[in-house]
């Protein structure tokens, strides 16, 4: 048999592939076991891995990184295809964990991790494609293996990008301290070194905000939430749409979104918040000022972050709701795009009844968000 070792150098969160000769899914050699059989798989490469960095979008400054390890490989899933077309079958399906991926340096927090993977593949005389997905556990892919028996004989390709990863809950984003991601390759089985960068399959929110309305009022802030996250994300990325048209996942099904749970808030002065979101892609609606980007202009399932509380002026005391619509800017954007860090930092100045995006008791607006302000 002949062996070719080949290494793959991989920046961000990365990974790289392979593909080859045409194999029925049924008799793909791995059951979940780490390594699989290699039987009949002639190439070897070693894949050099390493975490990407994220995307920023920022309406405010940054904040420092979370306790989750958003640069980490825990566990890993390598997906072989006989080619790099939709139609393209599945060649083998394997499971790695931490154990056999080695870690060929140890960074302190400032730096990024360097990962590497033994994988012995196909050979195929054209093009190949190979996906490596990240974090999702050692059962994500199990009923593609030769050793279950609901194995799916016609897994192609294109089935595989359009299929998608569910989220029951926020804390299903980052199970174990790490966070889902995804690379492929797509080229040659027989060369001797490669690319391949992997992207997280969610986005992060920094959210900060603090308050300064005018001495002869009061808010009182008690919540502040997530609300209308994604509850799933498809392993091939969908476009980003421009418009009103193209949106994922469907805001037709009540199931496709979730609630994160509120948060308690006490006290005074600035108050700072981290979530993991999976991408919701809701559009631009063109010619939105900051001032309407409220409920009544959101796409249906747009991701919106929460502050609530009590708010006093003179003897009135009102519950108030000011809400903050995600994008890539304050107006006309509601796209949560995979592997973005969007940064929001707000500050509370008072009310203004004009503003559709702070609703006050009995359902009237108030609030104004002009750079990161609220006025």
């Amino acid at each position: 048999m002949k062996i070719f070792r080949k290494t793959l150098c991989i920046l961000s969160v990365v990974a790289a592939a392979l593909c080859s000769c045409e194999r029925s899914a049924d008799t793909i050699p791995v059951s979940g076991e780490q390594g699989g059989d290699a039987s009949g798989r002639t190439a070897r490469m070693t894949f050099g891995l390493s975490a990407a960095d994220m995307r920023t979008s920022a309406l405010g400054a940054a904040e420092g990184r979370s306790t989750v390890d958003e640069d980490a490989l825990k566990n890993l899933w390598v997906l072989q295809f006989d080619g790099a077309t939709d139609a393209s079958k599945l060649l083998f399906c394997e499971y790695y964990d931490a154990s056999m991926i080695g870690v060929n340096d140890t960074t302190d927090d400032d730096s990024k991790k360097s990962y590497s993977l033994s994988v012995a593949l196909y050979e195929t005389s054209g093009d190949t494609k190979i996906y490596f997905v990240a974090n999702v556990g050692s059962d994500r892919f199990q009923k593609f293996s030769a050793g279950d028996s609901s194995v799916d004989s016609d897994v192609t390709l294109g089935s595989f990008e359009a299929s998608t990863l569910a989220f029951a809950s926020e804390a299903a984003v980052s199970a174990d301290g790490v966070l889902p991601m995804i690379g492929s390759y797509k080229g040659s089985s027989v060369i001797a070194s490669g690319t391949v960068q992997m992207k997280r399959l969610v986005a992060k929110i920094s959210f900060s905000f603090s308050i300064d309305v005018p001495g002869t009022e009061k808010f009182t802030p008690s919540r502040v939430s997530l609300r209308s996250a994604a509850s799933c994300t498809r392993f091939s990325a969908p476009a980003v749409p421009t418009g009103t048209t193209g949106l994922y996942p469907d805001a037709a099904s009540s199931d496709n979104f979730i609630n994160y749970p509120a948060v308690s808030v006490s006290g005074t002065g600035s108050f700072t918040y981290t979530w993991y979101v999976p991408e919701n892609l809701r559009g631009v609606v063109a010619g939105l000022e900051p001032s309407e980007k409220g409920s009544e202009n959101a796409p249906a399932g747009s991701t919106f972050i929460e502050i609530g509380g009590d708010y006093q002026r003179g003897s009135a005391l009102t519950d108030v709701t000011y809400t903050i619509y995600l994008g890539e800017n304050a107006s006309t954007d509601f796209n949560v795009v995979r592997n973005y860090h969007y940064t929001v930092s707000s500050t509370i100045k008072g009310l203004n009844s004009r503003d559709l995006r702070v609703v006050v008791d009995r359902g009237v607006d108030a609030g104004q968000y002009v750079d990161g302000i609220w006025e």
